[in-house]
């Protein structure tokens, strides 16, 4: 009896350890067919991708089968291993179930026609084949579907104690997923979103604003230049822009971009016998990023092609090197006029217009408003509203340029936020924005000003708001070179708002302190204690550093935060130089 009992185990013991083998070989060889179909259809081949995402289906069934054998199953009945069993189960099935997505997802790329590296379903830019678009969504939204139930089911999987390899693997197949799953919601959004956005039911106007970077001002820069974009079943064109009426570009001072775009709309009333449907804002970055999606553009208004590489440099620098304000004005409104113009007419490849799009967004070099609430719902989810969040204790630091010097490419703002959390809920709040003038000191021009009152040649003046989260109070506001500083409330965000100038010549610096108590910052996930903070920087041409500390209450013990945080004790730091929106979350108890 002995005898047999061991000659059992033992074949249990072999037969696990092939299983195990054949199992990570069949989730690799999932993985490679899944990388090889996504590839193919990027590429413009569905037909291959199909085969890649057959051939993963039935790699990924396999090693789901597997876990089905006698030595797999007696030995992930055993503590911490079937945890471990269970996860790599699961991979496997999310693999499945997204080899199924990608079949569909081939499909819909033979009803777009996308049989080559282009974008699909368009001449050009400027010129969109609804009806294509139309067809080919129900199949889009599939795939959404399909690998968002993918993800919760993969997530469902990994509550346990995860080993070695199993943990490296169940990570990376949840990342990636998750990826996958929000790249799909973008394309069904952006699906559903083109039509009504497109005049797919009727003429579209909107108001295209251009934003130098030059001078910070609301969402991201000033607006310079102005024109209608027309949108007509699909087809686009662009009006010549003109220099901005300064009443329009005043009127886009709020951080908001739907704020922003409704005043600018109220200002811009009398602009056409139609009214307007809406706002496009795109800056000097957004203009740069576009350029390396459709390559270089020529303009008589340049001597040399504007490229991916100098289009900031130029627009927000070498054209404002005169001294005549007037002439540069309309030298940046031909140069962006250009830029946008000859993009319309171009058709990119997918992987650059999925690329760029993604960098215009995650910066938020590129916001669309429109008046229709349908469409505006579907453009926030898409990430291109250009809203400010006003929950999860929502930080913002806004510069509005008040100088006459277009030195703001030549400045450094950084932001430092400091938060200690209380054992009561309250996170006391120490917020800092800092201005390092690298102007340099001669000679006058439309960019660097030329010397008037107190305001030297290189100089840089500005109102620097500080956007605090609802309910913050006890707000106090100071400055390194004392100014008058003002506490108030924006009554379109409900948003406490602390603001005072600030203003450094050439070499100089200046910085603003604020600081406040918000009461019931922290909510409670089961037994734990979070704090959540959502810091918006306004865009700029060089992404500027940000350093977040939270301190959590003296005796708990940090049990979570967000990626990328370091934690030392009680403390957890974040620094980088985000390009959009940041979202830091800290667990303890």
């Amino acid at each position: 009896m002995l005898a047999g009992i061991l000659t059992a185990l033992l074949l249990l013991i072999v037969d696990a350890g092939f299983a195990s083998r054949r199992m990570l070989r069949e989730i690799s060889a999932a993985r490679n067919a899944l990388i090889d179909g996504g590839n193919a259809v990027v590429t413009g081949d569905p037909a291959t991708a199909t085969t890649y995402f057959t051939r993963a289906a039935s790699d990924a069934e396999a090693a789901v089968a597997t876990t089905r054998r006698p030595g797999i199953r007696v030995f992930g009945s055993l503590p911490i291993a079937s945890d471990n069993v269970a996860a790599a189960r699961a991979v496997a099935q999310a693999q499945a179930d997204t080899a199924r997505a990608g079949i569909t997802m081939a499909q819909a790329a033979g009803t777009l026609g996308w049989d080559n590296i282009l974008l699909p379903a368009t001449a050009s830019l400027g010129d969109v084949d609804l009806h294509t678009l139309k067809a080919a969504a129900p199949r889009i939204g599939s795939v959404a579907t399909q690998l968002q139930t993918a993800l919760h089911d993969l997530e469902l999987a990994g509550g346990g104690r995860l080993l070695g390899p199993v943990a490296a693997g169940y990570d990376d197949a949840v990342t990636t997923l998750t990826r996958q799953a929000a790249l799909a919601a973008d394309a069904r959004d952006l699906f559903r979103v083109a039509p009504g956005l497109l005049g797919g039911k009727g003429e579209r106007r909107y108001l295209v604003a251009v934003q130098s970077l030059a001078q910070p001002f609301g969402p991201g820069g000033r607006v310079v230049a102005t024109g209608i974009l027309t949108a007509q079943a699909g087809k686009l064109s662009l009006e010549p822009l003109t220099v901005a009426d300064p009443a329009v570009a005043e009127a886009a001072s709020s951080p908001d971009v739907p704020i922003a775009a409704g005043a600018m709309l109220a200002a811009a009333g009398s602009s056409g016998p139609e009214p307007l449907n809406g706002v496009i804002f795109v800056d000097t970055v957004g203009l740069q990023h576009l350029l390396w999606m459709v390559g270089d553009v020529k303009t008589p208004a340049w001597p040399a092609a504007l490229s991916q590489n100098d289009a900031v440099s130029i627009i927000d620098g070498q054209a404002l090197a005169g001294r005549d304000a007037a002439a540069a004005d309309g030298l940046q409104s031909a140069l962006a006029g250009s830029i946008l113009s000859k993009a319309l007419k171009r058709r990119p490849s997918t992987e650059a217009f999925g690329t760029g799009a993604a960098e215009l967004a995650a910066g938020r070099h590129f916001s669309i408003y429109s008046t229709d609430p349908k469409v505006q719902s579907r453009l926030s989810r898409l990430g291109v509203s250009g809203r400010l969040v006003t929950s999860d204790n929502p930080i913002a630091v806004v510069w509005n340029t008040t100088g006459v010097a277009r030195t703001g490419t030549l400045v450094r703002r950084p932001t430092a936020v400091a938060v200690t959390l209380d054992a009561q809920g309250v996170a006391h709040m120490r917020t800092v924005a800092d201005l390092d003038n690298q102007a340099p000191i001669e000679p006058p021009s439309v960019l660097l000003g030329r010397p008037f009152g107190n305001e030297p040649v290189g100089g840089y003046t500005a109102d620097v708001s500080v956007y605090l989260p609802k309910g913050a109070h006890r707000i106090q506001a100071e400055t390194s070179i004392p100014t008058t500083s003002t506490v108030s409330k924006d009554p379109a965000l409900g948003l406490p708002v602390a603001t005072a100038p600030m203003t450094a010549g050439p070499g100089g610096s200046m910085s603003l302190i604020v600081t406040a108590q918000v009461p019931g910052a922290i909510t409670h996930v089961g037994d734990q204690s979070q704090y959540r903070i959502h810091v918006l920087p306004q865009a700029s041409a060089t992404p500027e550093n940000l350093r977040v500390k939270i301190k959590v209450p003296d005796g708990a013990t940090i049990t979570g935060t967000t990626a990328g945080m370091q934690v030392t004790g009680t403390l957890a730091t974040y620094t980088g130089t985000p390009q959009g929106p940041v979202t830091l979350i800290v667990r303890y108890r």
